[in-house]
């Protein structure tokens, strides 16, 4: 994502059509990331919390989700603005929960969310380890569980961005963000990386010269050319 920051031929770039309020003028999404030095945080699981569904050997709730990322950015002494976000990758057998009862086994496959005020709000992404459901059936670079995180993390990151808070934010009548729009669908195929298994491999997007498989993302831009969409909706 950081070395194809800023071009225009890939999902990141939709984010370029939205726009916040400053002193009554619009100011514009710029597609720039940046990838910071990854973090392993080895601290012990708390033991209260969400009951781990069989198979899982611990469940994490959003609230010690949030507990920890404050803590492990404290301790680190690393930077917390509306400029930061931080994706916790979860290792396997570890479900997580949100504080409403909706699970990672069952639920979804991913989420952001935020705490914290102003400009020093904390931006995070909870990535649990999804081995199903998630990966719409696709693995271009040989990993099913891993290329599914790829698509969902792309759902994430660019939904942290068009809605870092839920103060002032992008959502559509219903609710719903930039992600959300096109869950599930992944548009044109370009083509698979292995001739023996195309089925299994295909590929609908290029970044910085990786093969993916990624779901798509609303445009504004598109969807006001499009009338028959318009019509549907």
């Amino acid at each position: 994502m950081a070395a194809a920051s800023g071009s225009t031929d890939n999902d990141y770039s939709v984010v370029t059509e939205y726009y916040g309020m400053q002193g009554g003028t619009k100011s514009y999404l710029a597609y720039k990331i940046h990838a910071g030095t990854p973090q392993a945080d080895g601290d012990v699981y708390p033991t209260s919390g969400c009951t781990a569904e069989k198979g899982y050997a611990a469940c994490i709730t959003d609230s010690q989700l949030r507990t920890e990322v404050k803590r492990y950015l404290a301790a680190h002494g690393l930077p917390h603005t509306l400029a930061d976000l931080y994706p916790v990758f979860f290792p396997p057998n570890v479900e997580t929960a949100m504080d409403n009862g909706e699970n990672s086994v069952a639920n979804y496959c991913g989420y952001h969310g935020s705490f914290g005020a102003g400009t020093t709000a904390t931006i995070y992404v909870n990535m649990p380890y999804e081995p199903t459901g998630c990966d719409a059936g696709q693995a271009p670079n040989g990993n099913v569980v891993a290329d599914g995180t790829v698509s969902t993390l792309t759902h994430e990151v660019n939904e942290a961005m068009t809605d870092p808070t839920n103060a002032v934010a992008w959502v559509d009548k219903a609710g719903n963000e930039i992600g959300d729009e096109c869950a599930q669908t992944f548009g044109q195929r370009l083509g698979s990386t292995n001739p023996s298994n195309k089925s299994g491999t295909e590929y609908n997007a290029v970044i910085n010269g990786g093969k993916y498989y990624i779901q798509q993302l609303f445009s504004n831009f598109s969807y006001s050319r499009n009338a028959s969409a318009r019509g549907a909706r």
